[in-house]
């Protein structure tokens, strides 16, 4: 199958979190098809396994945007997560095909988890993360 887009942002792979917080990044979609696509952004935060928000991310007010063939654009923006000591994922999903194409993930952590496990938390809350991706991108229970 095609690669039919691709997302990337400037977040690290673990991120120190207050819940509550915005965070702030820039996002980078690429369409690198020979045709024009529509994509959306859904973001789900998931906490021990399981999906505790999910929403759609509009683009200039809308949810699908449009990316020209063979370009990629910038977004910066922010969003706020209520909760910390989780998994922010962003899927990037394209119309035509009604699937999500591809996906950026962060590990939010606190302040206590830090302090507890030290400098091996974004690890464990990263692998954690690799293990639920394919039951989330997979349609499993929410």
């Amino acid at each position: 199958m095609a690669n039919l887009g691709e997302i990337l942002w400037d977040l690290p792979q673990s991120l120190l979190h207050n819940a509550g917080a915005e965070i702030s990044c820039s996002l980078y979609i690429t369409n690198s098809t020979s045709i024009d696509r529509e994509y959306t952004l859904v973001a789900q935060v998931v906490k021990n396994g399981v999906v505790v928000s999910e929403f759609t991310v509009p683009v200039d007010s809308e949810v699908w945007f449009t990316v020209e063939a063979q370009n990629t654009i910038k977004l910066p923006g922010s969003v706020k997560v209520d909760y910390t000591d989780t998994v922010l994922i962003l899927n990037l999903g394209e119309k035509q095909s009604n699937t999500v194409v591809d996906t950026v993930s962060v590990a939010l952590t606190s302040q206590n988890m830090v302090s507890i496990l030290g400098p091996v938390a974004p690890v464990l809350v990263v692998s954690l993360m690799a293990a639920m991706l394919p039951k989330i991108l997979l349609g499993g229970s929410r």
